[in-house]
């Protein structure tokens, strides 16, 4: 019995010198190197999407360039956001109102922290490119509908333009219903305006990614790097759409663009 036992034991550590020695010679147990990891494929800065060039998404791609349209005048349709309502307070000594704010940082930056109005006022706000903001002025009359329900119709106004400058870039319209009971912040509504005069483009209808209520292409500025870009679509055909927020010449991401739509939810997020 005690030399079976001792047999044993010897197994045991020649079995367990055996597996030291093997992962001493493979590296594992006593090297200092670390683990190799990989690159991510791509990386967000701001707006735009970067691949590494080893990407196999790159492999993928097919970019067409944007076509002019002939200059004329639009009717053109935007997404916007009831962002402020006037309402009137309970409060039994003089009359006094009520700011009720979709978010209070967000209208101090676009200056409706104090706006002064009467109960029943709202105020929006609407993104279009820099482009368009050219056309539009303050006072202009606007059409509204709750978001869904095109009949439930209001007029509004410009009320205030804060421009980014020229370009491409995402300027901000603020708006004013006279009449806004029944409308609160938060709402989404589509917002006509009157004809526009501007340089449209036609562009692949698979370009363009429709996410969060409203449309954007990425536009390829150099190999692998693509930008997002909210655009506004003004007339629809089976493979081409005529849009506002592209120019002429520039290369669209085609082949490929629908797998960036999560991309999009990062942009958004880090721009938040």
């Amino acid at each position: 019995m005690p030399i079976l036992i001792l047999k044993k034991y010897i197994q045991v550590i020649l079995f367990f010198v055996l597996t030291v020695v093997c992962l001493f010679f493979r590296g594992i147990l006593f090297s200092d190197d670390p683990e190799p990891s990989l690159e991510p494929s791509f990386s967000i800065r701001g707006n735009r999407v970067y691949f590494s060039e080893n990407s196999e998404f790159l492999k993928n791609t097919r970019t067409d360039i944007a076509v002019s349209a002939e200059k004329s005048k639009q009717v053109l349709k935007a997404i916007g956001q009831i962002v402020l309502v006037l309402e009137k307070s309970g409060a039994l000594i003089g009359e006094k109102i009520n700011l009720l704010h979709l978010d209070p940082d967000r209208s101090k930056k676009y200056d409706l922290d104090h706006v002064k109005g009467v109960p029943g006022n709202a105020f929006g706000l609407v993104e279009m490119d820099s482009e368009l903001i050219k056309e539009i002025r303050k006072g202009q009359p606007l059409i509204l509908s709750l978001y869904g329900l095109r009949k439930d119709v209001a007029t509004a106004t410009v009320y205030k333009i804060f421009s980014k400058g020229n370009g491409r870039q995402s300027s901000v319209i603020i708006f004013k219903i006279e009449n806004g009971k029944g409308w609160y912040p938060g709402a989404n509504c589509e917002i006509t305006f009157p004809n526009i005069l501007s340089v449209f483009t036609y562009i692949p209808s698979r370009a363009v990614i429709h996410h969060e209520l409203r449309d954007y292409v990425f536009i390829e500025e150099n190999q692998g790097i693509y930008q997002s870009r909210n655009i506004h679509v003004l007339e629809e055909t089976p493979s081409h759409f005529k849009v506002s927020g592209v120019f002429p010449g520039e290369r669209i991401l085609t082949g490929g663009a629908i797998l960036l739509k999560p991309v999009l939810r990062e942009i958004e997020s880090e721009a938040k």
